[in-house]
């Protein structure tokens, strides 16, 4: 199965009012979801939707983030 057929699956079944658990390590497939939990070290460290995660990491340095930019930042302000 590929990674279209997968997510084309996963809508057909959420359209049914299923709520579908995913995981995964690719940011820009984590924009599908209505809502992503970040998970850190074993500790969930933000939760919301892709566009408050991406929100939530803008700098001064990075006006727009896209997902995997604010995976990072938001990983960084954990460490701090």
């Amino acid at each position: 199965m590929t990674r279209r057929e997968f997510w084309t699956h996963i809508n057909g079944v959420v359209e049914k009012g299923v709520t579908v658990m995913v995981t995964t390590h690719f940011m820009d497939e984590a924009e599908y979801c209505d809502r992503i939990g970040l998970v850190y070290r074993g500790k969930l460290i933000a939760i919301g939707t892709p566009d408050e995660l991406k929100e939530s990491a803008v700098t001064d340095e990075q006006s727009d983030p896209t997902m995997e930019d604010a995976f990072i930042e938001i990983i960084q302000r954990n460490d701090r």
